[in-house]
């Protein structure tokens, strides 16, 4: 094997950890979406508008993703944690610019891909209800000073 960067073994290794690790990218972005649902059905439920603010919400998406990416960053290199691993790892046959690629290509392009994605999506959602919510407590008031 030789020590330089090929096409097509970087395709094989990247097609590799996608098979072996499917389901725990799965299961890690389901944990962010719900764990994002959870925390703006949390606000919903306070009933304070100014929390769905611009920068409020800035600050949501930057602090989750500084804290999903350390989990996520964990769980990459998480092969390199025991000796029997370690060894698995460096024993493929894969250049080391091939590992550092894939590595670079889940933990940082498809996580952030990811991540934005489900951020955007829950906020969306959260926005819609609380916006509905806020028309009600609107409607309501109105309604209840009109009598």
């Amino acid at each position: 094997m030789h020590e330089t960067l090929s096409l097509k073994r970087l395709y094989m290794y990247t097609a590799r950890h996608w098979f072996q690790n499917r389901k725990a990218y799965g299961l890690f972005f389901l944990a962010i979406a719900v764990f994002l649902a959870g925390w703006f059905a949390f606000f919903i439920m306070i009933g304070n508008p100014n929390l769905f603010i611009g920068s409020n919400q800035m600050i949501i998406y930057f602090a989750g993703l500084f804290i999903s990416g350390c989990l996520s960053a964990a769980f990459l290199f998480n092969d390199l944690t025991t000796k029997a691993k370690k060894i698995n790892y460096h024993m493929f046959p894969a250049a080391a610019a091939e590992k550092l690629l894939c590595m670079l290509f889940y933990g940082v392009l498809l996580f952030f891909v990811c991540y934005s994605a489900i951020f955007y999506i829950t906020d969306f959602f959260a926005l819609k209800m609380a916006n509905s919510q806020i028309g009600n407590m609107i409607t309501s008031k109105s309604l209840s000073a009109i009598q």
